[in-house]
């Protein structure tokens, strides 16, 4: 795999990788906090490395019959954050958990958090919902009208749906494997 990435680099940079990988672990592509005006050259590096591997349909982000780009933004991230020259620093502890006043909002889990609560998410439920309400608040406009799973006016009950929730994919998947 390192090879493949090395050399897919090279063939974007014109040879200017490192021969070595950086790194012996991999990252998480969920959060890069990078200055366009500092990473300019890699973000673009990043996205040329992503088109060229990308196939012709459409799979989404993660891929498994890409054998070296699995999980493509992840991967590509990886390939250029162990081969490029001038690559970021990457930061050696994930900090962002530490200060629940500093708020970082992935969204990985089903249901998300406007279809639904899960246990797990349902813990940030006030971080999550005053993010919503500050934009409303600056006048963005929203993808939909305001979702029902995120007004906070709806919390109690939502909590009384938690159960229903986590247990509602496990059985949509088993009603599927019955098909």
């Amino acid at each position: 795999m390192l090879e493949a990435w090395r050399s897919d680099l090279a063939e974007i940079t014109g040879g200017k990788v490192l021969n070595s990988p950086r790194h012996a672990t991999t990252g998480s592509a969920c959060f890069c906090a990078l200055s366009l005006a500092t990473h300019r050259r890699f973000l673009e590096t990043w996205e040329q490395l992503a088109t060229k591997v990308l196939p012709m349909r459409n799979n989404g982000v993660v891929d498994r019959t890409l054998k070296f780009y699995p999980q493509l933004d992840e991967s590509t991230l990886n390939a250029c954050l162990n081969f490029l020259p001038d690559a970021p620093e990457v930061q050696g502890e994930y900090q962002l958990n530490r200060d629940r006043a500093r708020l970082f909002i992935h969204f990985i889990a089903q249901p998300k958090p406007w279809q639904g609560w899960t246990r797990r998410a349902f813990r940030f439920f006030d971080e999550y919902v005053a993010v919503v309400e500050w934009a409303c608040d600056q006048g963005f406009d929203l993808p939909t009208p305001f979702p029902y799973c995120l007004r906070r006016s709806n919390k109690t009950f939502l909590r009384m749906l938690l159960p229903w929730m986590t247990l509602k994919p496990k059985l949509a998947k088993r009603l599927t494997w019955l098909r």
